[in-house]
């Protein structure tokens, strides 16, 4: 049975950790915003020239930082005991939308990490609202990577990868019931590719559970598994 989520909107803002040197384009770091450093230290360089070459006007916001992200994180699964039904919070970890005139109100990439609504086992595919249009890729022993269309368009999906990730004096079978959920949310890009989102979202996933300190040092593959198809 699903476990209700809850991510208030007002989060934790909070600068980043300097997680990563790298950097998009050729603007100069000092001019460059909080919000895009983050979008670059989460995605890596490949991820943000994705980003800034699909849309017109770029702008970011504030994210979450990977340490507020990671104690929210431990924090949550220290407390989990079986049967709990705990109000999860999830961190933004990047958010982009578009400044341009053109652009649709509304319409943002957003990525955000947190504590999983669904153990690692769970059988999506049984899912009623989804599971005859889910797809889920096994990617190695703690690494599930599954995606649907988002509800509004068919044409549009969100993506998720769930990493068992092992937090220091936790429940013994937190690892599999709490697994670290990431969800990637694009309805701007207009790339339909499941392959290159799930791409940018493996990597921010080494990246976060590098930054997590995961305890159980989970294998995160570098290439979206040849299953997956566009």
């Amino acid at each position: 049975m699903m476990r209700k989520v809850f991510s208030p909107l007002f989060g934790v803002l909070a600068p980043l950790l300097a997680i990563s040197a790298c950097s998009g384009g050729d603007e100069p770091k000092e001019q460059r915003s909080e919000g895009e450093e983050a979008c670059t230290a989460v995605l890596g360089e490949k991820g943000m020239q994705w980003l800034q070459t699909r849309i017109a006007e770029p702008e970011f916001s504030d994210p979450t930082s990977v340490g507020n992200a990671r104690d929210w994180f431990r924090g949550q699964v220290r407390d989990y005991r079986p049967g709990d039904l705990p109000n999860y919070v999830t961190s933004q970890m990047c958010e982009a939308g578009d400044a341009s005139e053109d652009a649709l109100g509304g319409t943002q990439v957003e990525l955000r990490y947190g504590v999983s609504s669904y153990p690692f086992d769970y059988e999506f595919t049984k899912q009623r609202d989804v599971g005859d249009r889910t797809t889920v890729i096994d990617a190695g022993p703690d690494v599930k990577l599954v995606y649907w269309p988002d509800g509004t368009s068919r044409k549009r999906f969100e993506y998720h990868v769930y990493v068992k990730c092992g937090v220091p004096n936790s429940h013994e079978t937190s690892l599999n019931e709490v697994p670290l959920e990431g969800t990637l949310k694009d309805n701007l890009t207009g790339d339909p590719s499941p392959r290159t989102h799930l791409k940018h979202l493996l990597h921010s996933a080494k990246v976060m559970a590098d930054g997590f300190g995961c305890t159980n040092n989970p294998q995160i593959p570098t290439t979206v598994p040849t299953s997956v198809k566009d």
